[in-house]
Order: structure tokens, then sequence, then C-alpha cells
């Protein structure tokens, strides 16, 4: 998997490259909600289409037309996350 910007490319067992995912950041805790609102009021996003909540993370997953996911991420606790990772990295050796 390859992180290029804001797109998340898989490889495959054939060496080609796909597009899995694309993401995107909203700025504050209120505005993840107001987004999925807007989304739903579109026609953008189901009804029942809920902000999911996560330890360093809220986020929003819709799809585009053609069926690709779009991750809408408000961070609660960025550097939270990154240093989890880094926790996780040195674990690993």
């Amino acid at each position: 998997m390859y992180n290029i910007g804001k797109v998340t490319l898989l490889e495959s067992d054939n060496m080609c490259l796909s597009i899995d995912h694309i993401n995107s950041y909203v700025s504050n805790v209120d505005n993840a909600d107001k987004l999925l609102k807007k989304l739903k009021l579109k026609g953008y996003a189901a009804a029942e289409q809920h902000v999911i909540v996560k330890q360093y993370s809220r986020q929003i997953y819709i799809k585009d037309p053609d069926g690709m996911e779009i991750d809408l991420i408000e961070w609660t606790d960025k550097q939270g996350f990154y240093n989890n990772l880094k926790i996780d990295k040195e674990e690993q050796k």
C-alpha cells in the first residue's frame, strides 16, 4: 500500500496499482457533524449514515458515483495518532 498525498494506492498481485480510497480532512470537532448533515441533504450520504468515532479521529465514509470510497477525517488528536504509530513500529522490531 502506498500513500501519496490524499490518495491511497494498493499494489495487486499483477503489480498494477489501483486507488483504494481518497481522504480529506475537516478542521474542527463540529465540522464533521455539519458536513454530514449537508451531505445527507444533498443526497450524497444515506439518511442512516453517521460519524464514526475512533480513538484519534471522527470519520465519515461515503462513496462517489463510481463507487470510490471517500474518507473524510476530523482529527481529535492527530499528534496522539502519530505517536501511537511510532510505538507500534518500535514494538514490531
